[in-house]
């Protein structure tokens, strides 16, 4: 599943890229609606309703109508848990025109070394809203990631040190770009980190198995209801202020945006699946993996020769951030009950952690 988010995530930006900029829309004529591109997409997570219907009535016997507004929710209500996810929907557009604004401002290379302060953002995260203990082998193994970040994004430096002639952009917009890709970097940890807290509130018994992956499916469709209904502000605000016009793309382009949105689902989907299957800190851990793989798809399909000889580097820096994965997840698991002191408490009102 890890790999398989990694690979949607690099297909989704290779998609961006070429819609943004004309390289793979009809005729080469761009659509730059970043905005836009976002709130359409995410309105494709709606597509896993089609996989809790048939689990709600065949496992839990029940409508949808029912299951949604009365199991998913858990102990929280319907209401709570809808504002949770117009919140994470709210989060990932901000979080995705934070980036675009600091990729006008700064270099590929420096928003990626920036975007990788994830991780700590998510550790300190998930000590503070989860009461998590860093042991041994989960300090050893941020650390080794965090080695292997820096063998991942040494070519990227090199290049652009050999490449970017001096600009007379001003320290107020370098400082602009900076800021709004760390801010970028601060969402998706709280992001990553909010999801799973949201998750384990409303199931004070953490679901396993085919109940787990239910309760994501319906998570996910759940935001990207509550984009559809409540992200379209976004877009008139965004509108407002000049940042992006509001129109609609041709005709012609709406088979490549489709394909994007779908892309994005999958990336999404697999995304929270990664999170509920290892955790929060796992899966920005093993985002760096995404700049060796697009190295390689950009050679595939654009010939493209730089970083030819950096490889090596690159998937040394990989190797190494793989090994740092398994020193995360040899930490024991402890689900939010034990973290919080439920266990062995409070058995008359029908609270006991397995």
């Amino acid at each position: 599943c890890i790999f398989f988010y990694l690979i949607s995530w690099v297909a989704n930006s290779e998609l961006l890229q070429g819609i943004t900029n004309g390289s793979l829309c009809p005729d080469h004529v761009p659509y730059d609606k970043p905005a836009f591109l976002s709130y359409f997409s995410y309105n494709y997570m709606m597509i896993s309703f089609v996989f809790v219907y048939p689990c709600a009535k065949f496992r839990r016997r029940c409508s949808l109508p029912y299951y949604l507004t009365v199991i998913w929710p858990g102990r929280i209500g319907f209401r709570k848990a809808v504002l949770a996810c117009a919140f994470i929907s709210y989060l990932l557009l901000a979080l995705n025109i934070l980036y675009i604004v600091g990729l006008h401002r700064i270099s590929v290379g420096m928003s990626n070394a920036i975007f990788q302060l994830q991780t700590p953002f998510t550790m300190g995260l998930s000590v503070l809203l989860l009461n998590d203990k860093l042991v041994a082998s989960e300090g050893l193994g941020v650390i080794v990631s965090l080695i292997g970040v820096c063998f991942i994004l040494m070519p990227l430096f090199s290049k652009e040190s050999e490449t970017e002639e001096p600009s007379n952009v001003g320290d107020w917009s370098l400082m602009i770009g900076v800021g709004s890709t760390l801010l970028s970097a601060a969402i998706g940890a709280i992001y990553l980190v909010f999801w799973r807290v949201l998750s384990e509130t409303k199931n004070l018994v953490p679901l396993d198995g085919v109940e787990g992956l239910m309760d994501t499916f319906t998570t996910v469709a759940m935001i990207g209801a509550t984009n559809m209904l409540f992200g379209w502000p976004f877009l008139l605000f965004v509108h407002w202020i000049g940042w992006e016009s509001l129109s609609f793309p041709p005709l012609s382009h709406w088979r490549i945006i489709n394909t994007n949105a779908f892309v994005e689902y999958l990336f999404d989907t697999s995304c929270a699946i990664t999170i509920y299957i290892t955790s929060a800190i796992v899966t920005t851990v093993t985002a760096p993996l995404t700049i060796p793989l697009a190295m390689v798809t950009d050679r595939i399909l654009y010939r493209e020769l730089s970083f030819h000889n950096s490889l090596g580097q690159g998937f040394i820096g990989t190797a190494l951030v793989v090994v740092g994965i398994i020193l995360l997840e040899m930490k024991p698991g402890l689900s939010y009950c034990r973290r919080k002191g439920f266990v062995g408490k409070k058995k008359d009102k029908g609270i006991e952690c397995v």
